[in-house]
């Protein structure tokens, strides 16, 4: 009777480990943010947020989840070399996936507050160098919360994530 057991249990420990190992090859994807905005040679805090919470969501996803630094372009020129550094770091990082997300912001009026108006995304296959998928959607709203930025994120993250999975 130990005997039988003790074979039950060394069965039962062999498929939990073969099932842990299969669900162990996540798929690693590389984010960069790159911000459009004449007022300020920084990243803002609203890009940030953007940025926090698209790493939050791809690791939800059950990626494996990198990043490039932040940083504001001023160029399409600057737009294509921040690319091709991204896509250098996320082959060094053996990422599957880089995706670089444009942000760009406007000032309103003659006033000093500036919204963010649109968003342009890339998504770049890291062994091909292809580009998988890019896509452009604009930003309705004047003037965005913490709270509208994290759901407007929210939106972003699941259309790349659908992306990624077709």
């Amino acid at each position: 009777m130990g005997c039988i057991m003790g074979k039950n249990k060394t069965l039962f420990l062999i498929v939990v480990l073969l099932l842990s190992c299969a669900c162990c090859f996540a798929k690693q994807v590389s984010f960069q943010i790159v911000q459009h905005d004449d007022r300020s040679e920084k990243v803002s805090e609203q890009s940030y947020v953007v940025e926090d919470k698209l790493l939050d969501e791809f690791f939800n996803y059950g990626f494996i989840v990198t990043n490039s630094a932040a940083a504001v372009s001023n160029s399409e020129a600057q737009d294509e070399a921040l690319l091709c550094s991204g896509i250098d770091d996320a082959i060094e990082g053996s990422s599957d996936f880089f995706v670089q997300i444009k942000l760009y912001y406007e000032r309103i009026g003659s006033s000093q507050l500036v919204c963010l108006r649109k968003i342009d995304w890339i998504i770049t296959n890291v062994n091909s160098g292809k580009t998988v998928t890019s896509k452009t959607f604009a930003v309705e709203k004047d003037y965005l919360t913490n709270d509208d930025l994290i759901r407007l994120s929210g939106k972003l993250s699941a259309d790349i994530y659908k992306s990624l999975k077709a």
